[in-house]
């Protein structure tokens, strides 16, 4: 996955709005459970992270960009771990 080419400070920068959007929705194209139950071993191991701070962006296109990723993995395993604070 070439999302692993980016570094997660780019992604996580808040003026880079597009990049993040475009990170989730990248995840939520290309999530499969192997990505997932492969943890931190993962070619993205961050991609966690990345819907954590595009759930928390200022930015309502890249909450619903990071809310479509979720959705994707929430539809291969129980998501509500990562929902529930």
């Amino acid at each position: 996955m070439f999302l692993g080419e980016v570094s997660f400070e780019d992604i996580k920068s808040p003026r880079n709005e597009l990049v993040t959007a475009a990170a989730c929705h990248l995840i939520a194209g290309s999530i499969s459970l192997e990505e997932i139950q492969l943890n931190t071993q993962s070619s993205v191991p961050h991609w966690r992270a990345i819907i954590n701070v595009g759930l928390k962006h200022r930015s309502v296109a890249v909450q619903e960009a990071a809310a479509i990723a979720l959705a994707e993995v929430s539809r291969l395993v129980d998501c509500s771990t990562m929902v529930t604070r």
